[in-house]
Parts: C-alpha cells; sequence; structure tokens
C-alpha cells in the first residue's frame, strides 16, 4: 500500500489566516513555509468498486470538493487509486467515503493546490492517489499540456453498445455507440458512432455474452484538443481496438455504406481501390462495396468494376465471379460497358466471347462496336454473323447507311470545324481503315447524295482512338455548304 503516515492535516478553516504572505518574510521564505503546510482537506471522496469504476488495476472515483477554498483548486475530471492499495475497504462496503487531502505550492505569487500530492485519508494512513485533468491547466504550455496526456494510464470511459445487424465481415468492423461515464462527457473529441475491429468467430462470442462492454482509452492531444488514443475493449483476455477513433470522415462513409448508402457504398470502393485514408489497397474489398452501390442504382460503380476485370486485378477464381455479376449486369446496357467489356476479351485474344459483346453494344446503336466486328470479321477471327443484315438494319440512320464494299467508306460527321472559307475539318469514324489522301468526297442528307462535287480529301490526321478515328481536311471550292453533324453523313469513293 503507497501510504504515507502523518500526524495532522489541516481543514480549509485553519488556513486562511496562514496563507497571507508576512511582511517580513522574502518570497524563498514565504514559498517554503506554504509547502512545508500539512495536507490541507479539501473535500470527501466517493470510493465505490462497481465495475463501471474499475480501469485495469485502478479504481476511478468522484470527489465533492468544498465549494470555497483560500486557493487556486481547478476541479479535475475524475480521481484514481490502485486497486492494490484500497481492496481490504471493498469489504467494508460498496459506497465509501474518506476525506480527499492535497499539499500546497506557490506559483507567481499565487498559492495553489499541488495536483500531484492528492492523497485519500483512511485511519491513520494516507493513501497516494491522481486527479485526471482532460483539459489544460493554469500556467501549462502546450508541450506540458500534450505530455500529462500521454502519461495518463488507460481508463474506463464509458460503455459501447454493440449493433449486430450492421456488423460487416469483409471490413472485420462491429459497429457501436458509446455511451460516456458522467465525468467524461465533454472532455475529448470524439465521434459516439464507433467502429470495433474483430473478427467474425470472436464477434459472434462478443455479441452472445452481451451488446455492452466496457470502453477503456488512452489520450492525446491534436490542435490543443483532447481525442482518444488506443481505444479498445477487453474479451476473453484479449484487447480489440476500435477503427480509427480519430478517423471522422471514414467512420461517417463508413456506417453509412453499412447501413446501405449508395453513395457511400462507392466512395469506399473508391478508397480501398486507390488505399485512400492510410487504408492500404484492397481490391477484393473494392469490388464488394462497388457491387453493393451498383444493385442500390449507382450506375458509375459498373464502370469501376469493368476497369478492374480490364486490369485482371485479381487472381483467375476471383475474376470469373466478377465475370459472372458484370455479364448479369450488362444484359441490357449500357453500349459503352458493353463495348469496353468486349474489348477486355478481344485484348485477352478471346474472339468468340468479345464478338458476343460487342454484337449487344451494335444492337444499341455503338458504332465502335459495330467498327471491331467488321475488322474481327474481315481478318476471318470470328466467323461471319448470320443476323449481320438484321443487326445493320437495326441500326440507327448513320450506321444503316455503311456500305459493306471494302472499296467504299461510309461514316457519321461527329464534329466541324471551319478552318478558313475554303475548308472545313470532319472528324469520322473510319470503319474499314482504307481512307487516303485524295479520296472523292460526297455529302449524304437522309441517304442521298446532296452534292455531286468532286471535294477531295487533302490531309488525313489519324487519332489513336478505339474504332480508327480520323480527321479529314476538305477543301469545298469556295463555296458553303450546309452540314447537320446529326443527320448528314460523308462517303468516300
Amino acid at each position: 500500500m503507497s501510504t504515507t503516515n502523518k500526524n495532522n492535516y489541516t481543514s480549509s478553516n485553519d488556513v486562511f489566516n496562514k496563507l497571507e504572505k508576512d511582511v517580513s518574510e522574502t518570497d524563498e521564505e514565504y514559498i517554503w513555509r506554504v509547502k512545508q503546510m500539512p495536507p490541507l482537506e479539501v473535500g470527501l471522496s466517493l470510493l465505490n468498486f462497481s465495475p463501471k469504476n474499475i480501469s485495469n488495476e485502478n479504481l476511478l472515483f468522484s470527489c465533492s470538493l468544498e465549494q470555497s477554498l483560500p486557493f487556486v483548486l481547478e476541479r479535475p475530471n475524475v480521481f484514481y487509486v490502485s486497486l492494490k492499495d484500497v481492496e481490504n475497504l471493498f469489504l467494508n462496503g460498496n459506497l465509501i467515503k474518506y476525506p480527499l487531502l492535497v499539499s500546497l505550492t506557490v506559483f507567481e505569487g499565487s498559492v495553489m493546490a499541488d495536483t500531484k500530492t492528492f492523497s485519500l485519508k483512511i485511519s491513520d494512513d494516507y493513501i497516494s492517489c491522481h486527479a485526471i485533468y482532460l483539459k489544460k491547466l493554469f500556467f501549462e504550455s502546450d508541450e506540458e499540456f500534450s505530455n500529462r496526456m500521454t502519461q495518463i494510464p488507460m481508463l474506463n470511459i464509458g460503455d459501447v453498445k454493440l449493433r449486430k445487424e450492421l456488423y460487416n465481415s469483409e471490413l472485420e468492423l462491429f459497429p457501436g455507440f458509446l455511451e460516456m461515464h458522467k465525468w467524461f462527457e465533454g472532455a475529448a473529441e470524439l465521434d459516439q458512432d464507433a467502429f470495433l475491429k474483430i473478427d467474425k468467430v470472436n464477434a459472434r462470442k462478443l455479441y452472445i455474452y452481451g451488446e455492452d462492454h466496457p470502453v477503456f482509452s488512452q489520450f492525446k492531444v491534436v490542435e490543443n484538443k483532447v481525442h482518444l488514443n488506443n481505444t479498445k475493449i477487453f474479451f476473453e483476455n484479449q484487447p480489440y481496438v476500435f477503427s480509427g477513433m480519430e478517423d471522422k470522415e471514414f467512420n461517417t462513409i463508413a456506417i453509412l455504406a453499412i447501413r446501405g448508402d449508395s453513395t457511400a457504398q462507392h466512395r469506399l470502393g473508391e478508397i480501398f481501390i486507390n488505399g485512400e485514408m492510410d487504408k492500404g489497397r484492397n481490391v477484393i474489398h473494392a469490388i464488394s462495396w462497388f457491387q453493393k452501390a451498383y444493385l442500390q442504382g449507382k450506375a458509375n460503380s459498373l464502370l469501376q468494376l469493368i476497369n478492374i476485370f480490364v486490369q485482371r486485378l485479381i487472381p483467375i477464381d476471383l475474376l470469373k465471379h466478377l465475370e459472372d455479376f458484370l455479364e448479369q449486369a450488362l444484359k441490357e446496357g449500357p453500349s459503352e460497358d458493353q463495348y469496353l467489356f468486349a474489348k477486355s476479351f478481344a485484348d485477352e485474344e478471346n474472339y468468340e466471347k468479345a464478338a458476343i459483346w460487342f454484337r449487344k453494344a451494335a444492337l444499341q446503336g455503338n458504332q465502335e462496336a459495330v467498327s471491331q466486328l467488321m475488322i474481327l470479321e474481315k481478318n476471318k477471327l470470328i466467323p461471319k454473323g448470320e443476323n449481320n443484315d438484321t443487326l445493320f438494319n437495326t441500326m440507327d440512320q448513320e450506321t444503316n447507311k455503311l456500305v459493306k464494299d471494302n472499296r467504299k467508306f461510309m461514316a457519321a460527321i461527329q464534329s466541324i470545324k471551319l478552318i478558313d472559307h475554303h475548308e472545313i475539318k470532319l472528324e469520322v469514324t473510319d470503319f474499314i481503315g482504307e481512307l487516303n489522301i485524295n479520296d472523292k468526297i460526297v455529302f449524304y442528307k437522309n441517304g442521298n447524295a446532296v452534292s455531286k462535287k468532286n471535294y477531295v480529301v487533302k490531309r488525313i490526321l489519324k487519332l489513336n482512338k478505339p474504332g480508327g478515328k480520323a480527321t479529314m481536311n476538305i477543301y469545298i471550292n469556295g463555296s458553303k455548304f450546309e452540314i447537320d453533324t446529326k443527320s448528314d453523313q460523308v462517303r468516300v469513293e
């Protein structure tokens, strides 16, 4: 037991007159005299041995301090004493009251309680105890404040109420709600929605044992504010740490995602695919959250899944599961995503599978998919489709006018830029890949030639884009030609 035998202690009524500096005293003599005074009784401690007050090897207790004291005493959040020093008191009752004493010191001319000298008077013994201040003290520097917080032992700050229905086995996070002890309320910056990091097997055991569990934490200072640090519970002699108690942004996203918010689920997928917020890259977790988001209507999550599939970022068995998911999701489109899915198979030289998805995209009007089908057929990488005539007839206006004679070329006008009065710039899709300088140009509107003039391709700039984009500069012989980019076409003969 940490005790000190003292014959006397002083009540507050005895010290009023003794705290005044005598005119004959030097500063040094005055300080020495104040420090030599016996400990002063400042209140009555309330020792309660209930489990919520047990913090590892310490007992937390409160104290009813006297309202008016003749010196400076900042009110602590809570006190603690070593269990070893008071364990024999437990037999005497559940709630025990003992005087709380403190020694005095002088700082900057003011008499103050020496907060390092608190003690309990039990019979003729003084048992050392400690005050917890979760705030910056008078005359304390920022560095002293920060260092003092890190030296506070792990304390029982409250309970967590676990939410069984929100447990997420992929993240191994068990959401819960923190309920603070009264002495801790408002003392630190925290989010009461918390996440316990625990595997599925132990999560099940933990919940069977009970949904409420004591929470222990240490502390740290961030920007002059107290934050929780190394927060955990103990179960079957094992500590389980709360994930990112100070990471409010991630916690907010995680709880919304677990509750089913599609935007938060998509954001979690981004966090894991990019390794953001110090979480490390985890493609499996990213796929899972993108799938959840897509199934709730988040269309851009599907594109993320296609990109993961295209890059082949996961083992072959998991890749097959992702392929099956994408095949179901892409049955009805969109055609742009179907095209990307098909392209991934073409890049792997799986032309049969590629053709299936190019055709699905083409039937929805995707001209790049039509182009790819024609290239595959021309190079005899796939057999000519029996329903090609139907395919092209069901396409939009630009595609169903496309001629299949390799000596000719027709494409929709994608963009027009006036260079000067004699020249325009057209960006077209080169389906056949045989566009040449000096080819003759005929413009078509609604399937009919509207100009028989021999406009000639002056320059060709090939762009590195899917489907063989080509930019043509064309003389128009000084005449003005009205071109509608939505319905007009250009044909090379």
